[in-house]
């Protein structure tokens, strides 16, 4: 099952400015958190906050969810290690939200009533 539509999370991505890197926001990526990067500390740090922030945007609306703290967690299992983070487009973007959304059964509103 398909929790998010790619086309309606693709246009968001596009359409949103990618965020500040900003340590104070509570499911944000710090420069110390993500650690040597050769040089790419901030793209990385960058890429993932803009991972954070599409989530908690197509989470806002669930029914059910898995904690930020959790997806933080789960995020930085899948990409701390990864330097194609640094390449990531916005379709990969919202490929992996979809897989992430799915891979722990996350339920919406039209979803639940079926």
């Amino acid at each position: 099952m398909q929790y998010i539509i790619n086309e309606e999370l693709l246009d968001w991505i596009k359409n949103n400015e990618q965020p500040a890197n900003d340590p104070q926001a509570i499911n944000n990526f710090s420069h110390d958190d993500i650690g040597d990067w050769a040089g790419e500390e901030e793209r990385a740090t960058q890429q993932l906050n803009w991972i954070m922030l599409t989530l908690e945007t197509v989470l806002q609306h669930a029914v059910n969810r898995t904690s930020m703290s959790s997806f933080k967690n789960q995020v930085w299992n899948d990409w701390s290690k990864n330097t194609r983070i640094l390449d990531i487009n916005e379709q990969d973007m919202a490929n992996y939200v979809n897989s992430l959304v799915a891979r722990n059964a996350v339920i919406f509103p039209d979803e639940a009533a079926a």
